[in-house]
């Protein structure tokens, strides 16, 4: 949560501060990239500061169904059946907020830049399981489960609620004075942290003996992903 108030605050002091002393805007966009696709920024001389969002969502429906039949003879048949159905959803904010810093201004134009980025999840997922058996072709029993785990939804959202900064450097080539073409060599890190808890409580009072059972666990999770990457920046400024 302190990130995400220094990224609002760094955002907001954008959006007042440096359009007054903007030269322009910049719109930049990376083909082939899964974060950080796209930006705007201001112009400021040889310092461009930037910021956009990226958007993952996705979609998961599964459906199962398995049967068995037995048929002793004189005894008649029975038929198990057992039926899974699952949906689930997830969708990815990715803010990112950085600066480039040119080292010229010529129309071959060095440049290092840097960013941050925090990723917030949003994760729903139900799930139904029906279980039939069947004496000769009848309904005998039929028991059915729903699943809605919060506690294991939260612990995806954290361990997808990602947080990381990219450096590196590269170069751009002015065609004109409203388009460039770039080239970024960089390092980007990522790092993610998960928790699960679970507690459960019992108290036995079924007249056997009389005492309590309880059970809790925890399980975390983290990890964090260092890679290089390379990319083409497409650049129109405004």
């Amino acid at each position: 949560m302190r990130l995400l108030s220094i990224l609002c605050g760094l955002l907001a002091l954008s959006s007042i501060c440096f359009p007054a002393l903007a030269e322009g805007v910049l719109f930049s966009v990376r083909p082939g990239e899964m974060i950080q696709t796209a930006h705007f920024g201001l112009p400021m001389g040889k310092v461009t500061p930037f910021f956009g969002v990226d958007l993952i969502a996705v979609g998961v429906n599964a459906h199962y169904t398995d049967e068995h039949e037995y048929c002793y003879g004189d005894y008649g048949c029975y038929r198990e059946e057992e039926e899974f159905d699952m949906e689930a959803s997830a969708m990815v904010l990715i803010p990112h907020i950085g600066a480039k810093f040119s080292l010229g201004l010529g129309k071959v134009r060095p440049y290092l830049f840097g960013s941050v980025f925090k990723a917030f999840a949003s994760i729903n997922g139900s799930g139904e399981e029906i279980y039939r058996s069947y004496e000769d072709g009848d309904l005998q029993y039929e028991d059915v489960d729903k699943y809605e785990d919060d506690e294991v939804e939260e612990m995806l959202e954290d361990i997808l609620g990602f947080v990381g900064f990219t450096i590196g450097f590269g170069a751009e080539y002015f065609f004109s004075e409203h388009f460039s073409l770039g080239g970024e060599y960089g390092l980007r890190l990522v790092t993610t942290t998960g928790n699960y808890e679970e507690k459960t409580h019992e108290d036995d009072d079924s007249g056997y003996y009389e005492g309590s059972y309880r059970d809790a666990w925890e399980q975390e999770l983290s990890g964090t992903l260092k890679m290089s990457y390379a990319s083409i920046a497409l650049n129109y400024y405004l």
